[in-house]
């Protein structure tokens, strides 16, 4: 089961909830619904996101050479999401 925690982001100030394959947020305007669905986004999609790069660099391997991958990485996230 996964589950997502988030604390000070946005309007967001404590959230907990399990992540299951369909969740619905309810709320006023501007109390952190659409933050919360970014995270969730984010979260499941960031793995297969460094897979991707990871493969996709051991080909060229320049990045790794030339100790360029955190930024690289940033970059393909920022892209790829």
């Amino acid at each position: 089961m996964q589950r997502i925690e988030i604390h000070n982001l946005g309007a967001t100030k404590h959230f907990e909830s399990e992540i299951r394959d369909f969740n619905i947020y309810i709320g006023e305007q501007a109390t952190g619904k659409s933050t919360i669905s970014k995270c969730v986004f984010f979260f499941r999609l960031i793995k297969e996101s460094i897979v991707d790069f990871l493969f996709k660099d051991i080909t060229e391997l320049e990045s790794i050479k030339n100790k360029r991958f955190p930024s690289g990485m940033n970059h393909h996230v920022k892209t790829y999401l």
